[in-house]
């Protein structure tokens, strides 16, 4: 009786894991693609919206994501952080980012707007029980490519409340932020809406992701026509 050629165990084994892994990792990709073109779509009619008062509960992150809301508490200047690689048009600079103690003793971090780097002319610290209006913003929206935050060394490009809450010793701290909304006063920091545009690159990702997993399924099959060629020449 004639062996039928097949492809080895080790290596189908091989093949089917690695589709497992690249299959997954591309749908991920592909699915924060999608999140964040939804993100975008509901950007513009949520900012034109009046302000809500902030509840203890905004729901998920898309129900919550960019909802103009008034905050009411007390400023903690004594925690104040600061974001780098910020820009004012063209200007770099820094964000100020200062925790808001509310009345229900949670905290919430509040970009309070854009600075330039020395500091040096006086900045607006509010005092007492103050109402801040602004868009909620969930952490990790902006900035793929920008360096990892170092809360060691108190070292921050992106705005990650669980993080800089740690690093704070602040306890409750509400899992997005505050991006301040624009005003017309003339003052620093200068508070505004950050531009946010979808990245396309989790796209870029899913697609590689893919076509090794088709690269891998065309190996195997090649694999398999090889070991039928090998077996019809010894016969």
């Amino acid at each position: 009786m004639t062996k039928k050629p097949s492809v080895p165990f080790g290596f189908t084994v091989l093949v089917f894991f690695g589709l497992v892994v690249l299959i997954g990792l591309g749908s991920w990709q592909l699915s924060a693609h999608f999140w964040q073109r939804e993100a975008a779509e509901i950007r513009d009619e949520r900012l034109a919206q009046p302000p809500v008062s902030l509840a203890s509960d905004m729901g998920g992150k898309l129900d919550y994501l960019f909802t103009v809301v008034e905050a009411k508490g007390t400023y903690l200047h004594d925690k104040e952080l600061t974001v780098r690689l910020q820009h004012y048009d063209t200007e770099p600079g820094l964000h100020v980012v200062t925790p808001l103690l509310l009345e229900d003793g949670t905290h919430l971090l509040v970009d309070r707007g854009w600075a330039p780097f020395d500091r040096k002319q006086p900045e607006a610290k509010p005092e007492g029980n103050i109402t801040v209006v602004g868009a909620l913003t969930p952490p990790g929206l902006r900035g793929l490519f920008k360096p990892r935050n170092d809360a060691a060394a108190g070292t921050w490009y992106a705005v990650d409340p669980k993080a800089m809450g740690r690093a704070l010793g602040l306890s409750k701290v509400r899992p997005y932020f505050l991006e301040e909304a624009p005003n017309a006063e003339a003052r620093l920091p200068k508070p505004g809406y950050a531009p946010y545009e979808p990245d396309n690159t989790s796209l870029s990702f899913a697609i590689g992701w893919f076509v090794m997993a088709l690269g891998m399924v065309l190996i195997w099959f090649e694999r398999r026509r090889k070991a039928r060629r090998e077996a019809k020449e010894e016969q």
